[in-house]
């Protein structure tokens, strides 16, 4: 019996299995995930730390401390609890704390329980927060060590007080299980740095390559170039973010109330709604008061200044919450873990707070326990549609100014949850008369920047230009995500005019935008670090209309920008509506189709567009869609909007419209928009439609597109050729002239050239015979000569018609004007910038008034390298009185009657003339609001030169 070749089925079996074992077995082994699951090798980021490194413990440290003793006073704790699970991000309203406790945080018997627990061990619970995430303690060394099964020990460490525990600490188990981390028991290690330095004076020996600092950038130069002023405006009348809340996170001794009122009567545009800051002083931090800049270490209250000033200057309107934990010892004044934890809890719990600010950083690879503790908060904040922003640091990405040691990130900005901010250097192209024209940013040296050790790269980052770097990089996170102005920046701090630098003044303003799109969404965009790289990714390169401006030129000490994403600058800085468009955008899709492509004038096109939600499909129905047909020119006596409707989506998203060209457009080409700016909802699509006679005749339209152009070019050609070759043939031959033909005027003779008439005489005619018929009479018929030749064409024609060597002039190209931009319409799907009139600008007290824009060019001259320039002034523009060469640290600008105090001026949209100068400062927490006054008052001559081109919403 012949054996058969096929291996038996438990052969087979065998074989695949041994196969697949083999290949888990190598899979394991290298560690490797698949390509684009967003998870990074197995050694690429440490493994999480067991309970005692989450708690702060580090085997062997306290044998290297000197002058060890037993901490004295009462020592605050804070132990942060995992959550049950977390959250999906944006959602169709802020999710309160209370809520979020509910849905995600532990059973309120199991807090209660872990409470009782430290009460029973003699500590005392100073916070139950309402996220049921962080407990907060005090008490002595005796009652934690007790608690926490360790035994503290106080002493100094590389000439530093610090404290820590000298035993590994532990918990219940049944409460241990659940802990994320433990702030408090560590402290003094790692010192926290605020994101804020003085700018060097112009000739001043730099540790890094200096890149100039260019001029003075003042927040309503900021608002106007990265296309805040327009914004505001954007559905047609101005929307200020008065229903936000931005929290602002930082340390120390609060702030000057009378310099943030003196900022906001100065900065403010007329019509802007008034400012509302609100402190919260955390664990016997002191109220704000006027003293506040004669601290000890007045730098923190620096910092909460600016962070106010630049936050509220971009967010009109908004409340902004002040947020500060108390000052550490001295010298670095660096608060401890577990105040500055309350702080952020404090923030979490706050009413209607849709955004985060912070403007600090530390070394990523100091306590562990802070990150620990803090990646559950960061994760409840991404769950309740918060945005969390951190400047990235103002060290270039390296733990030294001097870039040699070593590099280094700072978190939180480093944490996939938050948006970390990096800086630009900002260099201001002026007018002959002073007039800010253009804006050319580039990397600033002291940008911090680079890739975490700590957390690896999610798989929404490594997209486009920034794949690559990161990849190579082990695809570990990389920082900052975005950027703006931070190399030389205006603030009003200490009762006078200064300018600094640092990624703390980008990150407020950065905060700010957030709450302005927010409001305009109508919800919170919440996480939007996914969005932030969907936009940046998809963004065509080279394009001046996109919402990220990439940043060509510059670098740090880890990188150098290039254009697309870098580890200096992210995707770029800001342009407000572009980016608010791009976001939203990615949230829901605006299908769009219009039949015919090409209509001829007085013609309708009918428009289809459908309204989905982009991330589950769903349709979006009963909602109203406005559809317009517009000019894109203003040549002609037919311009603008030719025709619009407004249909509500049906059951299934769709909706119709016929849209109408007049007779008299003398356009080539009209754009077709659609648009939706109800129910919470912001989408928009945009597509060209040609307008020329072939509208006439739809079955012609064909041939101007491919292939069939292709197809009809060649179908005529082939028509002429064969249409030659058949005439050609039909056509006789005429014989050569001859003693019986006379040659036809016109050709080549024997002595004749080119075109000269040649005539054979004819021979004499032969006499008549007898009886011949008279000479009169016709001879029998003949074909008729040929007509003559053409006139020559082509390049002989040229040839025939231009002198010998005498070169062919061609026509003068028609000049096209200086002013104009040829426009690109954006393909489909992508979303276009309507254009915007802003509100007239109002003189202010003091100031020059501003001249009128007639409508937001979203390509505002902007230059991405070593020079900017932009178009010239308008006539009768006013001087401006800007500042243009680099000041001395943190100097006092100088300024006429210094001692005057500032008139307020109503910050109602409206308002009348300025008020009465008020007296005394504003009371804590109260609105800066300013008093209409009685009747218009003549302001006193202002103590400082305005800010330079501020400009109105």
């Amino acid at each position: 019996m012949r054996r058969s070749k096929r291996p038996p089925l438990l052969r087979t079996l065998a074989v695949l299995t041994l196969g697949g074992v083999l290949v888990g077995l190598l899979g394991t082994a290298a560690g490797a995930p698949p390509h684009g699951t967003g998870s990074a090798p197995a050694a690429a980021v440490p493994s999480p730390p067991d309970f005692a490194a989450r708690a702060g413990y580090q085997a062997g440290l306290s044998s290297q401390l000197t002058g060890s003793r037993t901490p004295s006073g009462l020592l605050p704790v804070d132990v942060v609890f995992e959550p049950a699970a977390t959250g999906a991000g944006t959602r169709a309203g802020l999710l309160t704390a209370s809520a979020y406790a509910a849905e995600y945080g532990p059973s309120p018997s199991a807090y209660a329980g872990a409470a009782q627990y430290f009460r029973s061990e003699g500590l005392v619970v100073t916070h139950e927060w309402p996220d049921r995430l962080t407990i907060s303690l005090e008490g002595n060394a005796t009652a934690v060590d007790r608690a926490f099964g360790t035994s503290l020990v106080a002493g100094a460490y590389d000439g530093r007080p610090v404290m820590l525990p000298s035993t590994a600490p532990s918990l219940p188990a049944s409460i241990e299980a659940d802990v994320a981390g433990v702030v408090g028991l560590s402290t003094g290690f790692e010192t926290f740095s605020i994101s804020l330095a003085p700018v060097p004076s112009a000739g001043a020996d730099s540790v890094k390559p200096s890149q100039g600092s260019g001029n003075t950038v003042y927040p309503g130069i900021a608002r106007e170039y990265y296309g805040l002023s327009a914004f505001y405006n954007l559905t047609g009348s101005p929307v200020y973010p008065t229903n936000q809340s931005i929290a602002l996170i930082l340390w120390g001794q609060g702030y000057s109330p009378s310099d943030i009122q003196t900022f906001f009567e100065d900065d403010y545009g007329a019509g802007f709604p008034a400012a509302h800051v609100v402190p919260y002083p955390v664990d016997g931090a002191p109220y704000p008061d006027d003293s506040a800049p004669g601290s000890a270490d007045r730098s923190d209250v620096e910092e909460m200044t600016l962070d106010i000033e630049w936050s509220g200057s971009a967010a009109p309107g908004a409340t902004l919450d002040a947020v500060y934990a108390p000052n550490g010892s001295a010298p670095s004044y660096s608060p401890s873990t577990a105040d500055l934890t309350d702080a952020f809890e404090t923030a979490l719990s706050l009413s209607n707070v849709s955004v985060i600010s912070m403007s600090f950083g530390v070394g990523e690879a100091g306590d562990q326990s802070l990150r620990s503790a803090w990646t559950p908060l960061l994760g409840e904040a991404a769950s309740r549609g918060i945005t969390v922003l951190a400047a990235s640091g103002d060290f270039g990405g390296d733990a030294d100014p001097s870039c040699s040691g070593g590099t280094s990130v700072e978190y939180p900005s480093s944490s996939p949850e938050v948006l970390a901010v990096g800086g630009t250097d900002v260099t201001l192209s002026r007018s002959p008369l002073g007039q800010v024209t253009g804006f050319n940013e580039t990397a600033w040296n002291g940008s911090g920047g680079g890739y975490s050790a700590q957390f690896s790269a999610p798989s929404w980052q490594e997209v486009g230009s920034a794949a690559g770097p990161i990849e190579s990089n082990g695809s570990h996170r990389g920082v900052p995500d975005v950027a703006a102005s931070a190399g030389d920046d205006f603030l009003y701090f200490d009762g006078a005019d200064m300018q600094a630098a640092g990624t703390s003044f980008a990150t407020p303003f950065w905060a700010g935008l957030v709450a302005e799109m927010d409001q305009q969404y109508g919800k919170p965009l919440g996480w939007i670090l996914p969005q932030i790289y969907h936009v940046g990714a998809s963004q065509p390169s080279g394009q001046i209309g996109i919402g990220l401006v990439p940043i060509d030129g510059g670098g740090n000490c880890v990188a150098t920008a290039t254009g697309g994403w870098s580890a200096v600058t992210g995707w770029g800085s800001p342009r407000a509506i572009l980016l608010y468009e791009d976001l939203v955008g990615s949230y829901v899709n605006l299908s769009l189709a219009v039949a015919p492509t090409t209509v001829a004038p007085g013609g309708s096109v009918s428009v289809d567009t459908q309204l989905t939600n982009r991330t589950t499909g769903i349709p979006i129905a009963d909602t109203t869609v406005r559809i317009e047909a517009v000019a894109d020119t203003t040549i002609g006596p037919c311009t603008g909007t030719f025709s619009s409707a407004a249909p509500e989506t049906n059951a299934t998203g769709w909706v119709q419209a016929q849209l109408s060209v007049p007779f008299c457009y003398l356009g080539s080409h009209a754009n077709v928009t659609v648009i939706v700016t109800t129910d919470r909802l912001y989408g928009t699509n945009q597509t060209t439609i040609a307008v020329n006679l072939l509208g006439l005749f739809p079955a012609l339209e064909a041939i101007e597109q491919a292939p069939w152009s292709y197809v009809s070019y060649v179908s005529i050609m082939a028509v002429a050729v064969v249409s030659g070759a058949l005439l050609g043939r039909r056509s006789p031959r005429l014989p050569p002239p001859g003693p019986s033909r006379p040659a036809r005027a016109g050709t080549r003779g024997p002595t004749g050239g080119p075109g000269t008439p040649v005539v054979v005489p004819a021979a004499p005619a032969p006499p008549a015979p007898p009886g011949a018929p008279p000479a009169n009479v016709p001879a029998a018929p003949t074909r008729p000569p040929p007509p003559p030749p053409p006139a020559p064409t082509g390049a002989e024609g040229v040839r025939s018609a231009v002198p010998s060597g005498a070169p062919a002039s061609r026509p003068a190209p028609i000049p096209v004007p200086a002013n104009e931009i040829p426009y690109a319409p954006r393909a489909a799907g992508v979303v276009e910038v309507p254009r915007v009139t802003p509100l007239p600008s109002r003189p202010m007290p003091g100031r020059p008034a501003r001249p009128l824009r007639s409508s937001y060019r979203p390509d505002f001259p902007v230059t991405r390298g070593p020079s900017a320039g932009g178009p010239p002034p308008a006539p009768g523009a006013p001087a401006s009185t800007g500042r243009t060469g680099a000041l001395p640290p943190l100097a006092k600008l100088p300024s006429p009657s210094h001692g005057e105090r500032r008139t307020i001026r109503a910050a109602s949209a409206g308002a009348g003339p300025p008020s009465a100068p008020t007296a005394g400062p504003v009371p804590s927490g109260a609105s800066l609001t300013p008093s209409p006054a009685a009747g218009p008052t003549t302001p006193p001559a202002h103590r400082r030169p305005p800010p330079e081109n501020t400009q109105n919403p």
